[in-house]
């Protein structure tokens, strides 16, 4: 009988060496970079796939090209090739230093050379071909086919052009992707007036690019933090009275992970955002985790450690547990607090998924809520996340795994019985 490794010799001796591998082979092994942002390293186990394709998509100011910015600054900190493709002409070289990228390091083209989506989709190529690690395309909603371009505005459209430009584009770039090479395709949202009943968003381009992907993030804006700032007002005397005004602090996003050929999907984060500080509310966010795995303490807007089990209000406590003492409470249960550099996936197992997500929003949830009313940062709220796989794996019922079988009408019997039954 033929086994596994003849085969392998006998086609590698007639393409070349390293054409057939084991599965177990490190080739095949996908390796994570980090973003630096724990929301999106966390509900992408670890960070951006070297070797795939992502899409994030979402409507305006929900962060996309943000977190394209920072996976290249991290990209680059870790001695990656980066390439941006602005074809939404919102490339800002002051906002993107500060965000840590390395401007002069950063390939980009001209925006006036981008004249065409079929122009911008051979640049990517050619990057590829040239081994460029991690290339940023913003946006794919922005690509303007050639057949589009040569019409004038009262010609009529033919529909389907950017889709058929992008199922075209798709199975040329993934031909040529090596391993250590990836593509985060920024894409926006429309509304579907077709639609009556569910939701009617929906992504231009066709479905090639989501097809392609092996992650589809979708960001949602989910409210914002408000604090009270004291204002002096005079009354009718003249004299000042003090009264609080509410003054938004931060903004709340929603992450959804729609698609995930990594790790279980159907996913969901949440996270503050202050403006201010033009960062991610990292503290917030792990200590809601730390707070439903039960590794901090919570009651009647006061915060402690299991260890000292010293009770203090959120201002005081953030000084007292700082961001990477937080860090390394949560070392092993968060991906994105061990994102250091570029390292394989670890993998974590789907039951044990289930219970910290579970625990999460059993005793966190609520409590979070109420230090919200009283925080001036507004610890956000993240909900649970359970997967078909999860609950299968962890041998769970419920009233839908079980199929009901219908119970026979009490007419249809009798008309049975009737018709059985001599007629007089």
């Amino acid at each position: 009988m033929t086994t596994a490794r003849e085969v392998m010799d006998s086609i590698n001796q007639q393409f070349g060496a390293g054409t057939m591998r084991p599965a177990s082979h490190d080739y095949y092994e996908v390796k994570m970079l980090p973003t630096g942002l724990a929301p999106f390293d966390d509900v992408l186990d670890g960070g951006v796939p070297l070797g795939r394709h992502i899409m994030i998509h979402g409507d305006f100011s929900t962060l996309k090209s943000y977190f394209a910015l920072c996976a290249i600054a991290s990209a680059q900190k870790n001695g990656l090739l980066c390439a941006l493709i602005d074809s939404e002409r919102t490339f800002d070289n002051k906002w993107a230093k500060a965000l840590g990228v390395v401007t002069d390091d950063l390939i980009m083209p001209e925006v006036d050379k981008i004249s065409t989506g079929e122009k911008a989709i051979d640049m990517v190529e050619s990057l590829i071909h040239a081994r460029v690690n991690l290339i940023v395309v913003d946006s794919v909603a922005a690509l303007l086919p050639q057949a589009e371009q040569q019409k004038s505005m009262e010609e009529a459209k033919q529909l389907g052009r950017q889709a058929e430009m992008m199922s075209k584009a798709m199975r040329k770039l993934t031909a040529r992707m090596r391993n250590d090479q990836s593509v985060i395709w920024v894409n926006q949202t429309r509304i579907n007036p077709n639609i009556m009943f569910g939701s009617q968003e929906s992504v231009p381009a066709g479905k090639a690019l989501q097809f392609y992907s092996s992650y589809i993030l979708g960001v949602y804006k989910a409210g914002s933090a408000k604090e009270d700032i004291p204002v002096y007002i005079p009354d009718a005397d003249g004299k000042p009275v003090k009264k609080n005004v509410k003054k938004t602090v931060g903004m709340q996003f929603r992450i959804e992970l729609k698609k995930s050929k990594l790790s279980s999907p159907n996913r969901t984060e949440v996270f503050t955002y202050l403006p201010d500080d033009g960062a991610i509310d990292d503290w917030s966010y792990l200590a809601n985790k730390a707070l439903g795995l039960g590794l901090l303490g919570y009651e009647r807007g006061r915060w402690w450690t299991p260890e000292d089990n010293k009770k203090l209000p959120v201002k005081d406590f953030r000084g007292h547990l700082p961001l990477e003492e937080l860090k390394k409470l949560l070392h092993g249960t968060v991906a994105g607090v061990d994102s250091a550099g570029v390292a394989p996936r670890a993998r974590k197992p789907v039951g044990s998924q289930k219970n910290q997500s579970s625990s999460a929003t059993g005793q966190g949830s609520t409590q979070i809520q109420e230090q919200e009313k009283s925080s001036s940062t507004g610890v956000t709220k993240t909900p649970s996340s359970r997967s078909r796989t999860q609950t299968r794996a962890s041998g769970s019922t419920s009233r839908t795994s079980k199929p009901s079988v219908p119970k026979p009408r009490a007419r249809a019997s009798k008309e049975s019985s009737s018709s059985s039954s001599p007629t007089k």
